[in-house]
């Protein structure tokens, strides 16, 4: 069936038996067919508009008894271009009367509007409602009918059909948007289930602990390791941290000794709720669980949704990466100790040879003394004696001096890895470092030491700066040893400066070995990354100088280099312990179950004592 066009709805269908009530209609509704021609050709000729008469000029269509109005209706139906008005005679024998006929008509067209042609003879009006029920769509036209009357009729009664039809299909048009957008909402509404239940999952996946809570600390979701009761989660994601449940509020009703340390982390989250502060890390440490000490981070960041502001929470536990990262470090220490072992051995060695020399010589040279005061000698004899004996001894001062050069070396470098800072003189350190590494560079490097007259002071972590300038100058050496190799007649340089400026120390270790190259250079510190032979080097030697300096001590630690020229390692220590970060809630104390961690190096790095070493 053909859409309707609300312009075609200015046809009427006339249906009486009489052809002479046929021609009164078309000279009533038609009568100004012509002049309106006229006026419409008129108006395109000369660009004028056309008048109103177009509103009122209709196309008549006859019908001749009932079943054939039906027939024309059902026709003008299908082909889209419908009736908007029916003029129907009551009575049309010998097929169907009016009634009938409007009845077969409304069956198929309940909405034509019908207009009932009768005389005072015919139905009367309650036999009509009688047969037809009350409509708005039917009208009483008494015969005979006033030309005006039915004029007005038709422009009333079509003009009610268009603005009908335009309603209906502007109702459409809007049942259609709707549809569209139920659609578009619908599949929307499937497309964020969908993220949720993705968003949920990929959160439940997660080992990490995660809560989300709102601006009142409210906890709003929680994923799988947080609802989880295994053993290993973080204490301060417990069993009564349920959504609906006040984060914040948890936190602060923690049992003394422990809400003193857990505050300040409550009042970091509300700062981050009231835009204060962007987000937090921080590390702390377990020691309550009966499987040992447990290590966790705890994270908070701040996003929006919509108006309202959402934290995000979580702790993860990172016991395993600190047990790998003190692992790493003792590698690293172990490392160390081979590469400067057997230099070291040597060193001792060579003086320790020739005191021992000495000593056999002494001993021939006592017996001679001995021999000469039993006996008459010569003096000049006894003059010679004693000069060789004289210049034995300066031998095994100088030999003993050496020896314990290098013992005072290893013992400044063999400091204990404590965690605490401790005030030292910067200068002494290098020259340590420079004393127990002698056999790396002395044979490839002719070294300087630029580190001024007076003592430079400064607070650190002596076994991790000791661990920084063994790295660093191992590293130097090895460096100038591939550009030029084992030859004594060509050595390369290496100078180590320290300068003191107001509230740092810097302490520089330039090489002239073969360099980095550029695209290396931003990958030097990374874990497991290494310039050296496959065997050579455990890839943590620099990752650790950079953990040492800057996450320890919170200074810098940069690089510089040019292939085939050599490279520049520069340090920057704070002369003072930086403050930490205000989320130090977990002091370390053997009497709190939790405690501060600080970076596993430390402990790692720890040497044995001298005596050990030098056995």
């Amino acid at each position: 069936m053909a859409q309707a066009d609300s312009t075609n709805l200015n046809r009427i269908l006339v249906i009486d038996d009489n052809p002479a009530i046929h021609d009164d209609f078309r000279k009533i509704l038609q009568g100004g067919r012509d002049e309106f021609a006229l006026e419409a050709a008129e108006a395109a000729i000369f660009g004028e508009s056309v008048s109103s008469l177009e509103k009122n000029v209709y196309e008549v269509d006859s019908a001749y008894q009932g079943e054939e109005g039906l027939r024309k209706v059902l026709s003008a139906i299908e082909s889209g271009r419908p009736y908007g008005l029916a003029f129907v005679d009551m009575r049309m024998p010998p097929g169907w009367d009016g009634i009938q006929t409007i009845q077969k008509i409304w069956s198929v067209a309940p909405s034509l509007n019908v207009v009932i042609c009768t005389a005072f003879t015919d139905y009367t009006w309650p036999e009509i409602i009688d047969q037809l029920g009350i409509s708005d769509r039917m009208l009483i036209l008494k015969k005979p009918f006033d030309n005006c009357e039915v004029a007005q009729l038709a422009a009333t009664l079509t003009k009610r059909t268009m603005l009908e039809a335009e309603n209906k299909a502007y109702r459409k048009r809007l049942e259609d948007r709707v549809e569209e957008q139920s659609v578009s909402l619908t599949k929307t509404a499937g497309l964020l289930s969908q993220s949720k239940e993705f968003l949920q999952s990929t959160l439940d996946a997660l080992t990490t602990q995660v809560a989300i809570i709102d601006s009142r600390g409210i906890i709003l979701a929680l994923n799988a390791a947080w609802e989880s009761t295994a053993p290993g989660g973080s204490p301060l994601a417990s069993g009564e941290c349920v959504v609906g449940a006040n984060y914040l509020t948890i936190c602060k009703s923690v049992p003394e000794p422990f809400r003193q340390q857990v505050a300040p982390l409550v009042q970091h989250l509300e700062a981050i709720i009231a835009n204060q502060k962007d987000s937090l890390f921080r590390e702390y440490k377990d020691v309550t669980k009966p499987s040992g000490s447990h290590w966790y981070t705890v994270r908070a960041a701040r996003f929006h949704d919509a108006d309202e502001t959402r934290i995000v929470v979580s702790h993860d536990n990172v016991t395993e990466y600190k047990q790998l990262q003190a692992q790493l470090a003792q590698a690293q220490k172990l490392e160390s100790i081979g590469q400067i072992a057997a230099g070291i051995a040597h060193e001792i060695n060579s003086p320790m040879q020739y005191i021992g020399d000495n000593i056999e010589c002494l001993q021939e040279w006592a017996e001679s003394y001995f021999q000469i005061r039993s006996g008459d000698t010569e003096p000049s004899r006894v003059e010679s004696l004693q000069e060789k004996i004289r210049a034995s001894l300066e031998d095994c001062k100088d030999g003993y001096q050496r020896v314990t050069g290098i013992t005072q070396a290893m013992k400044q470098f063999s400091h204990p890895g404590k965690n605490q800072k401790e005030s030292t003189d910067i200068n002494e350190l290098v020259r340590s470092a420079a004393t127990i590494t002698r056999n790396r560079w002395k044979y490839v490097a002719d070294l300087t030491l630029d580190l001024g007259d007076r003592p430079l002071h400064l607070t650190c972590n002596i076994a991790g700066v000791n661990q920084v300038l063994l790295n660093l100058i191992v590293n130097a050496s090895d460096a100038i040893a591939e550009k030029y190799g084992d030859n004594p007649e060509h050595k390369g340089t290496l100078q180590i400066r320290t300068i003191d400026h107001a509230d740092v120390v810097e302490i520089q270790i330039a090489d002239s070995g073969a360099g980095i190259p550029a695209t290396w250079l931003g990958r030097v510190f990374d874990p497991f990354f290494t310039t050296k032979d496959v065997g050579k080097g455990t890839g943590q030697g620099l990752t650790i100088c950079y953990d040492v300096v800057v996450n320890v001590h919170h200074g810098e630690l940069s690089v510089e280099s040019e292939p085939g020229q050599g490279t520049v390692f520069t340090v920057l220590l704070p002369k003072q312990p930086v403050e930490e970060p205000e989320i130090e809630f977990f002091q370390e104390s053997t009497s709190q179950p939790f405690e501060e961690v600080e970076p596993a190096f430390a402990e790692a790095c720890q040497w044995g004592d001298t005596e050990d070493l030098i056995g």
